[in-house]
């Protein structure tokens, strides 16, 4: 399964699709590394949490700014397939 946004947070989603934990396209990472305290930087946009989701952000830069939005949430996949 893979959700995937242009980068720009929508203002109106429907249906709302988010994680468990309250994540959803658009949300900061910020906000994801509250959610989720034991994230796994595995490439420089993408981090993995427990159980294998793998979000993607849209940072143009290195660090990451904590401003930063996902634009992708994968489960399941195999790379970028």
């Amino acid at each position: 399964m893979r959700l995937t946004t242009d980068g720009r947070t929508p203002k109106t989603v429907f249906p709302k699709l988010a994680t468990a934990t309250g994540i959803l396209l658009g949300s900061t990472l910020a906000a994801l590394h509250t959610a989720y305290k034991r994230l796994r930087n595995v490439a420089a946009d993408r981090w993995t949490a427990p159980g294998g989701v793998m979000f993607v952000d849209n940072a143009e830069r290195l660090p990451a700014p904590p401003s930063s939005r996902i634009i992708e949430i994968k489960l399941g996949t195999c790379g970028d397939y």
